[in-house]
């Protein structure tokens, strides 16, 4: 399992497919299926920051829900759903690479801070914002799945782009559901506990997402 860096050695806290073309930079945080950290290319002409993303050696559930997660950005193509980079799910543990954005509520601190205090401006950008999620999520809803956790800490934004994030609680109607639904629930949302996983549920988060920005 991966750790925080530290010494001198810090190839040996990366996957050996990663060591000599990827330096680990720091830390991001733990979840239930996974760690995360963020990582720096270092081959030849590049110098960009990804996010990786590693499966803890936790209980089986956790273990199905980084594998789907993991099958469902291979699947989905989208430019406001996270994309992988590289990936592997052949070994243990088994890890993902995603490009890096900037958090979401530190950018919309930021282009509010520029667009002042003029209200259809504000709007215009924030619906802009929405449109962008909910292409992602329309994505996402005609191949049959719900994010289920739609909000401002699973947003980053590239290139002036909001992209959704972390699909580690993802709904299929046909598959196994992974989730208690008595347990599961959007905090930012709190009446979204009591809607079973469905378009309309992510349409609600995202609405009240917009509302949280205006």
């Amino acid at each position: 399992m991966l750790q925080h860096p530290g010494g001198n050695d810090v190839a040996s806290y990366l996957p050996q497919q990663l060591a000599g073309r990827w330096q680990l930079l720091s830390a991001i945080g733990s979840g239930t299926q996974g760690e995360t950290y963020v990582i720096k290319r270092t081959t030849s002409g590049h110098d960009d920051e990804a996010v990786l993303k590693v499966r803890k050696d936790s209980d089986g559930t956790s273990v199905a829900r980084f594998t789907r997660e993991l099958a469902v950005l291979r699947q989905i193509s989208h430019p406001n759903v996270i994309g992988i980079l590289e990936s592997d799910d052949s070994g243990s543990p088994e890890w993902f690479i995603m490009p890096r954005g900037t958090q979401f509520e530190r950018w919309w601190k930021n282009k509010r801070d520029q667009l002042g205090d003029d209200p259809a401006r504000l709007f215009r950008c924030s619906a802009d914002v929405v449109l962008g999620l909910l292409g992602g999520l329309c994505e996402l809803h005609n191949s049959g799945y719900t994010h289920r956790d739609v909000k401002p800490s699973n947003v980053v934004v590239i290139d002036d782009r909001p992209v959704l994030i972390d699909l580690g609680i993802v709904h299929h109607a046909e598959l196994e559901g992974l989730t208690d639904p008595n347990g599961a629930g959007n905090r930012f949302v709190t009446v979204s506990r009591s809607i079973p996983p469905s378009p309309k549920l992510d349409n609600l988060c995202l609405a009240s997402l917009w509302i949280n920005m205006l």
